[in-house]
């Protein structure tokens, strides 16, 4: 047998059409010359190159075999290719980043990188027809999340390439992770150090803001260089989603962000720590999610998208006299806005929304407030003219609204009085929160839902509302509710429930039993729930078809659909156990 004495291949058998036999007419024990003499370099130097071309050749037949015996010895082998792309597409299904922890609002949780985003890598590891699948599957190619760390930068521009290339024509999702980047840019101590690092970063801009930024449908930045923001502009043709995310206030950005309103196609836009005007192509905007924004901002932007479906400003910042004008000076209706989570403040803009601000067919509001120009938590009761056009706003409610959330307003019992009797009896909320508030507020607003509109007066003694017995008939105040919800969990002490129970019977009374109720209660407090008149209570509203659940932590409830259980009995049940002990109540 012969072998090359460079790279101890076999040549037995493998030397084709062109190769020549260089192990021909050799004894055993002789060794192979060149055909060139010594003193001719140039003769030498051809035959080197003649030998490169013979090795090549031979690696590529052993890959070759190599892959043949591969090939019949896996296990997948018969699959047809179309077989083995499914497999990969429901093995890596696409990123959900709305599931997916974002290291900005989730730091040190997330993954280490490409934990969970090479497994397209790994298939075109296993074996060449693997790769071959693999890469002729663009679907497995449409998200893409990259934390971007040193000193990794020109791989995960090879990486972004081979997703974009992949990918064929269908859109992508692409997540860039800037936060370890960010933080070296602002240790920078000089323009000169921050040029530089902006320049080794610049193939990855490149790649995804302009080679390939037609592809892309949606975009998230996390803390991405404010240079960066000059780049967002009209390239980004098909991009329907953008996602702009700072660590915080940045005074780079100046007037950087002018391109967004050349985003033709954008509907969905997620900012965090934008502090600079910046304009949309507002027709199209449907979904806005607004962060540590100017409340300025965020009540322009709320009045300027007529198609507006989903609107939410979590910790609004206060202008203190930063804007010239008042967005609204006239009620302006919202015709398509379904969802709004709204954070306010005891200021003009505050005063403009609730003064201005209608809804046509609005589903879900979560109102948040409390804060006056200087940030101050209200001490007992807002100013006249703000809790007016509070208890205005509430009265002209959506008559499409079923869920309703308040948090952060000093709950008195004028205040519950007048915000619960305000209601419309024909807004069919179906969901009430009121958040940030004591025992005694919850038992307050308990004493009054399910009874007449009209005919509530207030016992000093109890320090609830009772009902004048001249005044039962009428609309009763939210007849349709279906659940409670307030910080039941965090207080760890329960209303009393004697006056729970009261409650349940005078929504029972109110709609009767088609309508279902659930409530959820602190585990630590079961304190009066084994009384034998609350026990007699309970079952007579479950027997007579009440559907009623009430949920004491995770592992604890009453229900009238549970079938171990005597009807008005806690249980303790848990979701991986079939069995129940009954608590003894």
């Amino acid at each position: 047998m012969s072998t090359c004495p460079a790279y101890n291949h076999c040549l037995d058998g493998l030397t084709g059409e062109g190769i020549p036999n260089i192990s021909a007419n050799l004894s055993a024990t002789a060794v192979p010359v060149v055909r060139a003499r010594q003193e001719d370099p140039t003769s030498c130097q051809k035959e080197v190159d003649r030998l490169d071309v013979v090795i090549r050749r031979l690696n590529e037949q052993r890959a070759h075999l190599l892959r043949t015996i591969n090939n019949a010895l896996a296990a997948t082998r018969n699959l047809p290719p179309e077989v083995m792309s499914n497999i990969f597409l429901l093995a890596r299904p696409p990123i959900d980043f709305k599931e997916r922890k974002s290291m900005l609002k989730h730091p040190g949780e997330r993954p280490p990188k490409f934990e969970k985003d090479d497994f397209q890598l790994a298939l075109g590891a296993v074996c060449c027809r693997w790769r071959q699948i693999a890469w002729s599957t663009p679907q497995l190619w449409t998200t893409i999340s990259v934390e971007v760390c040193e000193p990794n930068w020109e791989n995960n521009a090879s990486i972004l390439n081979l997703y974009f290339h992949n990918t064929q024509n269908l859109p992508m999702t692409v997540e860039l992770d800037l936060i370890a980047q960010s933080e070296l840019l602002g240790e920078a101590e000089d323009d000169e150090e921050r040029n530089k690092h902006l320049s080794s970063l610049e193939p990855i801009c490149t790649t995804v803001l302009v080679d390939n930024a037609h592809k892309i449908q949606n975009l998230i930045l996390v803390a991405p260089p404010p240079e960066w923001a000059s780049s967002i502009d009209h390239r980004l043709s098909n991009c329907q989603k953008l996602s702009l995310s700072w660590l915080s206030k940045t005074s780079y950005l100046q007037d950087v962000l002018h391109g967004l309103s050349s985003l033709q196609a954008l509907q969905e836009i997620s900012f965090e720590h934008i502090f600079i005007p910046f304009t949309l192509h507002y027709s199209m905007i449907t979904i806005i999610h607004l962060k540590n924004a100017p409340v300025s901002q965020c009540l322009d932007l709320l009045v300027k998208c007529p198609n507006l479906v989903e609107f939410e400003n979590q910790h609004p910042s206060p202008d203190f006299g930063d804007a010239e004008v008042l967005p609204i000076q006239e009620t302006v209706v919202l015709q398509n806005l379904e969802k709004l989570i709204w954070h306010s403040f005891s200021d003009e803009f505050g005063d403009a929304f609730l003064r201005y601000v209608r809804f046509a067919k609005l589903y879900r509001l979560d109102w948040n407030g409390s804060y006056d120009d200087d940030g101050d938590s209200f001490s007992e009761e807002p100013p006249a003219d703000f809790l007016s056009y509070f208890l205005s706003f509430f009265s002209e409610l959506s008559p499409t609204l079923c869920y309703l959330s308040i948090n952060g307003f000093p709950m008195t019992y004028r205040v519950i009085h007048d915000l619960l009797c305000g209601i419309p009896p024909t807004v069919p909320i179906t969901e009430f929160g009121i958040l940030d508030i004591s025992r005694e507020v919850i038992e307050l607003v308990m004493s009054m839902i399910g009874r007449p509109r009209h005919g509530l007066i207030r016992d000093p003694c109890k320090r609830l509302a009772v009902v004048d017995p001249n005044k039962q008939g009428g609309p009763k105040i939210l007849a349709s509710l279906q659940s409670l919800v307030w910080p039941s969990l965090e207080m760890d002490v329960n209303p009393r429930p004697n006056v729970v129970v009261d409650m349940l019977e005078a929504l029972f009374e109110a709609r009767g039993q088609d309508v279902p109720f659930r409530l959820q209660l602190s585990p630590e407090d079961v304190n009066g729930w084994d009384n034998p008149d609350i026990k007699k209570r309970v079952k007579r509203l479950m027997t007579c078809g009440f559907d009623l659940e009430v949920t004491f932590g995770s592992n604890k409830r009453l229900s009238s659909s549970s079938t171990s259980m005597e009807v008005g009995t806690i249980e303790y049940w848990s979701e991986s156990e079939s069995e129940s002990e009954p608590d003894s109540l």
